[in-house]
């Protein structure tokens, strides 16, 4: 991404179509999968009960340790594109809006800010089998702190995370993040839209469809059945007890 200062040299196409495809292959690198195999001789994917390459697996299997590199790296890989397409909003600004807060009506920005997402979810470096993209979508979103206007779209979707791991929580995990991101995308999306920024909206929006596809069709774990079991266990008496 160091190149994109070099970028004002070429045209704008090209250096749109360069930023994105990078992002969409930065995506692709699987942190999470690479660096335990390399460093720990450790397959999280075969080791853990969902098969995923995400940061979470990591913690749980690798330790803090090789968890946190993974995690910032994720982070690192949704992030530096949504920075580096910023830049390019500012070495080619729209046509006709040369305004403070034009790069929010730019298309191209909004398939910058998911491009990286959408990498990590279809995953070509490892057969096609993505992961669920949420570090990446984070940090994509902490990317949009930098943005002119800056975007508040993270502390939406941290907010929804909290609010559905504390006070309301639900489960299984899959249920949490659907509900999370569906959530997001109206929220976020809306507040997008309305304040003008609608490159940012688009971004909200593939973002979430991403995730929420990913998490839907993901196949349903050991825990992931016993939490549902129980949450049907607790109904059933909850209703009995009502109806006494």
């Amino acid at each position: 991404m160091a190149g994109i200062w070099l970028l004002p040299a070429v045209s704008p196409r090209v250096g749109w179509f360069v930023v994105i495809t990078l992002g969409f292959f930065l995506g692709n690198v699987p942190f999470c999968h690479l660096l335990p195999r390399v460093f720990m001789g450790k397959d999280i994917c075969a080791l853990s009960d969902d098969g995923n390459p995400g940061a979470a697996n990591v913690f749980k299997l690798c330790g803090v340790p090789m968890g946190i590199l993974c995690l910032v790296c994720d982070l690192g890989k949704g992030f530096l594109p949504v920075f580096a397409a910023e830049k390019m909003m500012a070495a080619f600004p729209p046509p006709a809006l040369t305004t403070v807060g034009a790069d929010a009506f730019d298309i191209r920005f909004g398939l910058a800010i998911a491009a990286p997402v959408v990498g990590h979810a279809v995953g070509i470096f490892r057969g096609f089998k993505g992961g669920k993209a949420i570090a990446a979508s984070f940090g994509a979103l902490v990317g949009l702190l930098f943005a002119k206007p800056m975007s508040p779209a993270v502390f939406v979707l941290a907010a929804l995370y909290i609010l559905f791991s504390t006070l309301i929580k639900i489960y299984p995990n899959r249920r949490r993040s659907i509900l999370t991101f569906i959530l997001f995308a109206l929220i976020a999306g809306g507040y997008s839209v309305m304040t003008g920024m609608i490159s940012v909206a688009l971004g909200c929006a593939i973002i979430s469809a991403v995730v929420i596809y990913k998490h839907a069709t993901a196949p349903l774990t050991e825990k992931e059945l016993a939490q549902m079991e129980k949450g049907r266990q607790l109904s059933s008496t909850n209703s009995a007890s009502a109806g006494k």
